[in-house]
């Protein structure tokens, strides 16, 4: 047992050693592979809607990491990168830029720099805030920092069962703890109650929306520098939902957005985008749609085009080695 144990160590120390190396070497991929790097908000200063979330990127970080993935990376539109996956024609190793659920920034920092460095980019948009609408997520957000937590997690908590095998303590949670923990538990009542609680605390407050409003997106539809996805009518968790529903969030808020936009688009992206996030109900009415292709967000390497699955890193404030070790440790 200890030799074995012994081994086991032995086999995974070399393994960290030989990724070491690779890290600290030229940044090279062989073969050729399709990246998609996904961003959600870039932010100069921080806001009351997504301070506590993971997935904020500085402008200055941006800027970086943009800088990077230019120099190791041949960058196109998702339109060619799909194709060159579709064709098998990758000869060298390609990337392109998203964003998920249309944060203002993307229009009015991102996506100026991105021009600026002759950069194009996919921004996918949720049906309900396209329309006025904020995410659940940025609704505990903004109550959170408006001074509201105590108030809001000791309503929720007051719903949550008492028969769980794993009780929970809200108030102990950080908010991107809390937020995670929202994602994969809440109820209508649960929400009922955040919606309660967000209203209440907007109208003391009348913070402006962090979301773009129909004014930009149409004014995006008209740029040569973006292209444009859904991202479901309200950016729930598909795997808790059933077909029907599945199927009105994913086909129905496609279609919605096309109608809204006056154009045929390509591409939809899983909300949330873990593993535990969509299912092979999701997956099914993607393929049976035979003209979507969709995007995840659990990280991952693309080396042929799996239309239902498409991997995506997602990025925050990432230095260029995290961005190394997070396409190298996919290699591995």
């Amino acid at each position: 047992m200890g030799i074995l144990a012994n081994f086991s160590n032995s086999e995974r120390f070399k393994k960290k050693v030989k990724l070491a190396v690779r890290i600290v070497k030229p940044f090279s991929i062989s073969p050729p592979t399709s990246v998609f790097f996904l961003f959600h908000t870039v932010e100069e200063t921080q806001t009351p809607w997504t301070h506590g979330h993971r997935y904020i990127t500085p402008f200055p970080i941006f800027k970086k990491q943009i800088a990077f993935i230019k120099e190791h990376f041949e960058v196109v539109p998702t339109s060619v990168l799909v194709q060159k996956l579709q064709d098998g024609d990758l000869e060298r190793s390609s990337a392109a830029i998203h964003f998920d659920d249309g944060f203002s920034s993307y229009a009015d920092l991102a996506l100026p720099f991105l021009r600026e460095k002759n950069i194009s980019s996919t921004v996918f948009l949720i049906n309900s805030v396209v329309d006025g609408g904020v995410p659940i997520r940025n609704k505990i957000a903004f109550c959170i920092n408006m001074g509201e937590e105590k108030h809001l997690k000791s309503l929720i908590q007051s719903c949550t069962s008492e028969d769980i095998d794993s009780p929970v303590c809200l108030a102990e949670m950080q908010t991107t703890q809390l937020l995670a923990w929202i994602k994969g538990n809440i109820t209508s009542e649960m929400e009922y109650i955040i919606n309660e609680v967000f209203q209440s605390c907007i109208k003391r407050h009348n913070e402006t929306s962090p979301f773009m409003d129909e004014r930009v997106v149409r004014k995006l539809n008209d740029d040569s520098y973006v292209e444009i996805g859904s991202h479901t009518v309200n950016h729930p968790m598909l795997s808790m939902l059933d077909e029907r529903e599945q199927r009105a969030e994913i086909i129905g808020g496609h279609i919605k957005l096309e109608e809204y936009l006056g154009r045929k688009l390509k591409y939809f992206a899983y909300p949330h985008g873990g593993k535990a996030h969509f299912d092979e109900t999701s997956r099914s009415i993607i393929k049976e749609s035979n003209r979507l292709t969709s995007f995840s967000s659990y990280g991952g390497l693309n080396y042929k085009l799996d239309n239902t699955d498409v991997k995506r890193i997602t990025l925050s404030d990432h230095t260029a080695l995290n961005i190394k070790f997070s396409v190298l440790k996919h290699l591995v």
